[in-house]
């Protein structure tokens, strides 16, 4: 991945964009952005700060602000301000949107994808210890070597089920169907559990790709079929350089990790 760069170029209108967010860095510069240009409604704002644990609700308005940024950027500031309707499984969209967007956080780490696309969903989780039996672990991987059968996954049990577990929800959350109906569709759940469709990526009209965080992220994005995996970018940890970034309509730029 290459460095943040220190220009924006005027992107192409049909790139697809995914963002890493470190939450607790973009915490002030965002909310400064946000007194200045109002990102969020005074409920959006208020919805966002509603839940428990100071320290999740901080980050989950993180996440929301840099969302409505950059949904404002890529496809024009009426639908940064628009109200987000929830599909059937939960995921949120916009009415008369010509594409999609999708967010997930986990601990101090956001991943947004969004773009000129037809279906986009992400996942991410921070490295952590699992509770999880070997044989639960045996059919998460063995899903997700199905679902992205030319991306090994790493080595370690914790590891390899993490970066499975994104693998699948990303593309629970692109095709909408939820993650429960997904996992007894791969076979993880369910009476066929053990037992994912025949030959990789039978059934699916989704590509999953592993995006590359580092060693303690597991993210994936997940994308109609032909649609190529999407360079990783970072957000400016700057108030001004949000503004910037945020001035230049359209998916691309040049804030790449």
């Amino acid at each position: 991945m290459s460095e943040v760069s220190a220009g924006i170029a005027e992107p192409s209108r049909d790139a697809i964009e995914v963002w890493i967010l470190p939450l607790e860095d973009l915490a002030g510069p965002l909310r400064s952005l946000d007194a200045a240009t109002g990102l969020l409604s005074d409920q959006e704002r208020a919805e966002a700060l509603s839940g428990s644990g100071l320290g999740r609700n901080a980050h989950r308005l993180t996440a929301r602000l840099a969302l409505r940024l950059l949904i404002g950027r890529a496809f024009g500031p009426p639908f940064a301000h628009q109200s987000f309707i929830a599909g059937p499984h939960g995921k949120p969209s916009l009415a008369g949107l010509d594409g999609d967007f999708n967010v997930a956080h986990s601990g101090g780490t956001a991943v947004i994808g969004l773009g000129r696309v037809a279906r986009i969903g992400v996942d991410v989780e921070e490295a952590r210890v699992l509770k999880m039996s070997p044989v639960r672990i045996e059919a998460l991987t063995g899903a997700a070597r199905h679902v992205a059968p030319d991306a090994p996954l790493p080595e370690g049990a914790d590891r390899a089920a993490l970066q499975a577990w994104v693998r699948l929800e990303a593309l629970a959350k692109a095709d909408g169907l939820g993650i429960g109906r997904t996992l007894t569709r791969l076979g993880v759940w369910g009476s066929g559990h053990g037992r994912p469709p025949e030959g990789p990526g039978a059934g699916l009209d989704l590509s999953v790709f592993d995006l590359l965080t580092g060693p303690q992220v597991f993210a994936a994005v997940a994308l109609p079929r032909g649609v190529p995996v999407p360079d990783l970018r970072v957000l400016p940890q700057s108030a001004d350089a949000l503004a910037t970034l945020a001035a230049h309509r359209g998916a691309g730029g040049e804030f790449r990790r």
